[in-house]
Order: structure tokens, then sequence, then C-alpha cells
């Protein structure tokens, strides 16, 4: 048994046969697959150091929004 819908009135997201399944399986299987010490440390060593340029608030508002989360399967962008 599942249900509908979830205690807030919406349905639950689709991550068995959505429209963006292959990108949304692809996304989640890479995620997990590098789940290692060595790419965490790589990670923070190439994004903590903070020289990727400067920006205002609105700019990076304005990066963000063009954002696509590509492990949400209900994401139609």
């Amino acid at each position: 048994w599942k249900p509908e819908e979830n205690a807030f009135g919406d349905t639950f997201r689709n991550y068995e046969d959505s429209k963006r399944q292959e990108i949304v399986q692809k996304t989640y299987y890479t995620m997990h697959s590098k789940q290692t010490m060595e790419f965490g440390q790589k990670q923070r060593e190439q994004w903590l150091k903070f020289d990727k340029g400067e920006f205002t608030i609105m700019e990076m508002i304005e990066l963000l929004d063009n954002l696509v989360d590509d492990s949400d399967p209900d994401n139609d962008l």
C-alpha cells in the first residue's frame, strides 16, 4: 500500500517512471559512486578557495535562477 498524497496534500515525487527518469538515475548513481573521502577532499580543495570571481547578491540570485536540479524527477524546466 502506498498513499497518493503526503501529509500536506501534495503528491509524492515520482522516482519510478518520470519523464526525467534517466537523468535522475544517472545523477544519483554518480553522486553515490563518488562518495569517497578522496573525492570530498578534492571538492573542498577546489571550491573552498573562493577564487571563482566576485559577484553581487543580485548577480548570484540570477545565476542560481538558472540552476536545474538533476536529482528532481518533477522538474519540467
